[in-house]
């Protein structure tokens, strides 16, 4: 099986920094971590795109998946169109914020 693309959003590469500005100024002991892990994750994506579950309270065509990214506490919000192969990031929004972004 051929591999999924994965891309994003503006607003999701928005978030992506913003987190990660974060992340290097309050976790010094692991500056990185965000960033290998979302690398990581979205590896996973291009060969698995239905890793993540179902995020029902979204209402976009085709319906939006969530995954966690455990080791940093954030989940990625994404959409998956099989006809082109794609996955789409939409989003990555911290876990404690108790909603998500749509």
């Amino acid at each position: 099986m051929s591999e999924y693309i994965v891309d994003s959003t503006s607003e999701a590469d928005e978030h992506a920094r913003a987190i990660d500005t974060w992340w290097r100024e309050h976790r010094p002991a692991a500056p990185d971590l965000f960033l290998a892990e979302l690398a990581r994750v979205l590896g996973l994506l291009a060969s698995w795109p239905t890793l993540g579950v179902p995020y029902a309270h979204a209402a976009v065509p085709g319906g939006m998946r969530r995954l966690a990214m455990r080791s940093v506490k954030c989940h990625l919000y994404y959409t998956v169109d099989p006809a082109r192969r794609l996955v789409l990031v939409r989003a990555i929004w911290h876990s404690s914020r108790g909603r998500g972004p749509f």
